[in-house]
């Protein structure tokens, strides 16, 4: 059962209506207002079903009410009027974790939500250095992060995805090597994909605007990388891409530049789709047969 307090919708008004539905295709169960809701037969019938919150656009200024929700396992905050995450703490069967725009310090909540499994933060609040206290992540997005590398993640065994954007890091050091399928973007300080060499495991990497990397130099052992993008970057070669063979998806956009070595592309067996400057200066007749290449930008 999913609980939605208040609109979704930037622009809406801050009314504080709860909306039960079974499934997000359904119409709403019934409608009610969030006080009238918490002192209705209705909600000692449905408080133990309510596995899904999410919180709207709200003048609430905290999420106190979540602690009459025993089931709770998924959480949504869209409003930046939440002042106290307290509550949090005493959800500790959640597993997903979603704050859109935090505006307050989280304090120690997340050191109580040791089944935590999935993580969005669109800002690095106080409090948001204890994420790398939990043990059970397997996706997780950031913006802002203030660590200079990633070895606060190196317990995360269970990582699969990961996404940072900007902040303050430097270096790929500590990433776990269980990772998935990675996206580092606008990050303006880190200079290498240096922190990657265990990660044979990686599927899916891409990486955009992030200025100073100039090299792909650590990817070489990714063996198993099926999508490469690359946006907004000056790279020194493609050499290290060799023999990545299992590459079927490669793009090289945003105005990209590669000085050196775009002829690595024609040896790549599975490839699929590729996407590259103008200025390659490619002989399409060398791709694999089947293989689409479409050239972007100006010369």
């Amino acid at each position: 059962m999913k609980l939605t307090l208040g609109s979704i919708y930037i622009g809406s008004n801050s009314n504080t209506t709860v909306f039960l539905t079974e499934k997000d295709d359904l119409p709403p169960i019934q409608i009610w207002e969030l006080s009238d809701f918490l002192m209705s037969i209705s909600f000692y019938e449905y408080r133990v079903t309510i596995t899904e919150v999410v919180v709207g656009f709200v003048s609430l200024s905290n999420i106190n009410f979540l602690e009459y929700l025993p089931s709770v396992q998924s959480l949504w905050i869209l409003t930046s009027n939440i002042k106290d995450f307290s509550a949090l703490s005493l959800i500790t069967n959640l597993k997903k974790l979603r704050i859109d725009r935090v505006s307050a310090g989280l304090g120690d909540v997340l050191l109580h939500l040791r089944n935590l499994e999935e993580i969005f933060l669109d800002h690095w609040v106080q409090g948001a250095e204890n994420i790398f206290g939990l043990k059970k992540l397997k996706n997780v997005s950031l913006r802002g992060c203030a660590s200079e590398n990633l070895k606060g993640m190196m317990d995360w065994i269970d990582l699969k995805h990961l996404w940072l954007h900007g902040g303050k890091i430097t270096s790929l050091a500590g990433i776990p090597t269980t990772i998935k399928s990675l996206r580092l973007t606008r990050i303006p300080n880190i200079r290498s994909l240096d922190g990657l060499s265990s990660c044979s495991s990686l599927l899916d990497l891409r990486v955009d605007s992030c200025k100073k990397i100039i090299s792909l130099n650590g990817i070489e052992n990714c063996i198993a990388l099926n999508i490469l993008s690359m946006i907004g970057l000056k790279l020194e070669s493609l050499e290290p891409i060799r023999n990545l063979n299992s590459l079927e998806y490669v793009v090289f956009a945003g105005n990209t530049l590669i000085l050196d070595g775009v002829d690595v592309l024609y040896s790549l067996p599975l490839l699929r789709d590729v996407i590259v400057p103008k200025h390659s200066n490619l002989d399409l007749s060398q791709f694999p047969e089947g293989c689409n290449v479409r050239v972007v930008g100006s010369r």
